[in-house]
């Protein structure tokens, strides 16, 4: 038994991973266990003939031999330590080891030292700390977003300088405190702040834009998103809040929604009594066939009156509010050059730029809808070329424009047929974008031997047609559709598909030649 004993010792100590080695008070070793070599490089025998002063390295000697003094003169003391170590290959290795005195015990007379490699681990401890110190300086750094982390509850537990910044409250004030204390009132009576916490847990993030309420009560409005913190086994510990002011680009949000009514109100009003007048003629000219022709002519005047007015309210806009936005970012170029030195209000002022220019190209596309200029000056191709671009670049949705039959200035169409092909083809698109929902369109503009024909053909939701034309929405603009082809004495056909697409025909038969044209 006590052969098969000593046996099983002396394979735990060759096959572990750690190294023993004993050595007397003057801290000569007097055994080395066969690991040796896998932990130091050398073997016990190489191991032996050193001193192991000799292999710690300098910084750390000093500690490591206040720690011989005691374990010497207090047996039975047992200390941890760690240290480096020169390895045989000559690099430097942290170790980590018990150290027992046992220089009174016969069995043994010596210092034990059991050894171990430690220094992927404290490449992995320097690694994680490193991370937490560039966690931390981002933290700090970061001034225009609220960041802030809670636990499981949703009691703050950090506050970077941002959210200092963005609420009012130092991190001191608000640790420990509910995220309820930067919801509004109202909000806090609905339980968001539980439903946020729970949207995120069931759907691993909850982004939301709503207005908060600073330290003294002011109300601004926040973009945010709400993440899980989640441990090893994927229970949920605490959140993460990121949040930015979103507040000045909301105000400057609904001034252009303004904006857009007021002119979109404008154009009402001065088009709508003509609009009525129109609807009216349309009806007389249903029950008295004998007066179509004059009926025609009163519409065509109207047309021409409708077009006047907005080639009018065009200039209106490219000429008085273009020019007061012109001096508004002038204005705001100069104020943003006088605060040189004040990056914090000269950012606010680029902002307020951005948000400028976003208007002036706002009513640039306005006035350019209303009435492009490359309609008279270009014909009908090119004009509807550029609207098709224009728009596209303005919706965000591709769009392709085929054209053929148009070779020469002799194929032009006369005016008034131009300009309603024009606004049959300006008000489809108004119409994909609005209600189709499509991913690309495509149109195809075609003179032919005896006919021009406009195809606008989208890949969108489609619609059911009978529905659509009681619509208040998209009726009305069927039927105006129908009345442009039907007053240039064409045709209207529309076949949509739910789920596929919808495309339009339009068929105008070329007027007479004339004069050998």
């Amino acid at each position: 038994r006590l052969r098969e004993s000593e046996e099983r010792f002396r394979v735990l100590i060759s096959k572990g991973a750690d190294m023993i080695t004993v050595s007397d008070r003057e801290g000569k070793i007097i055994y080395a266990s066969p690991t040796t070599e896998r932990v130091s490089g050398y073997t016990p025998e190489e191991f032996a003939q050193q001193h192991p002063f000799d292999l710690i390295h300098p910084e750390d000697r000093p500690r490591c031999e206040e720690a011989l003094n005691e374990l010497v003169n207090t047996p039975g003391v047992s200390l941890d330590l760690q240290h480096r170590v020169r390895h045989k290959d000559g690099t430097w290795r942290w170790v980590e080891g018990t150290f027992t005195s046992l220089y009174n015990d016969p069995a043994v007379g010596g210092l034990v030292a059991n050894v171990r490699d430690v220094t992927a681990r404290k490449r992995t401890e320097e690694a994680l700390r490193s991370s937490e110190e560039r966690s931390r300086l981002t933290m700090e750094s970061v001034t225009d977003y609220a960041i802030l982390t809670t636990d499981a509850e949703g009691h703050i537990e950090t506050w970077n300088v941002g959210a200092e910044c963005v609420f009012g409250y130092t991190e001191a004030e608000v640790i420990g405190q509910p995220t309820a204390i930067i919801f509004t009132p109202e909000d806090r009576a609905k339980g968001e702040p539980e439903k946020e916490m729970r949207e995120a847990r069931e759907a691993g993030r909850a982004a939301d834009e709503r207005w908060h309420v600073r330290k003294d009560d002011s109300r601004f409005y926040v973009s945010g998103v709400l993440v899980p913190l989640l441990d090893e086994g994927g229970a949920v510990i605490g959140y993460a809040k990121i949040a930015r002011d979103l507040t000045e680009q909301r105000r400057a949000e609904e001034a252009l929604r303004r904006a857009h009514e007021e002119l979109e109100s404008r154009v009402r009003e001065r088009t709508g009594e003509l609009q009525a007048v129109n609807e009216t003629l349309v009806e007389e000219v249903r029950d008295r066939l004998a007066a179509e022709g004059r009926a025609r002519e009163l519409v065509r005047k109207i047309v021409t009156a409708q077009e006047e007015e907005r080639k009018r309210v065009a200039r209106d806009l490219h000429d008085q509010l273009g020019q007061q936005l012109t001096a508004l970012q002038l204005k705001l170029e100069t104020h943003r050059t006088r605060l040189a030195g004040d990056e914090a209000s000269r950012a606010q002022v680029e902002e307020i730029q951005t948000i400028a220019r976003q208007i002036d190209n706002e009513v640039d596309f306005l006035a350019w809808e209303l009435r492009p200029a490359s309609l008279d000056d270009l014909g009908l191709p090119a004009a509807l070329q550029n609207f098709i671009e224009e728009w596209s670049k303005h919706v965000g949705t591709p769009a392709k424009f085929h054209t053929t039959g148009f070779v020469s200035e002799a194929d032009r169409l006369p005016p008034e047929i131009e300009i309603n092909f024009y606004r049959i083809a300006q008000e489809a698109l108004n119409n994909i974008y609005k209600h189709a929902e499509a991913g690309g369109v495509d149109v195809i503009f075609e003179r032919r031997a005896d006919q021009v024909v406009l195809i606008v053909e989208d890949d969108g939701k489609g619609f059911n047609l009978r529905t659509a034309v009681g619509s208040k929405d998209r009726g009305i603009g069927l039927i105006n559709m129908r009345e442009r082809a039907s007053f240039v004495g064409g045709t209207l056909e529309i076949e949509s598909r739910k789920g596929v697409g919808t495309t339009l025909f339009v068929r105008v038969p070329l007027p007479p030649v004339e004069n050998g044209r």
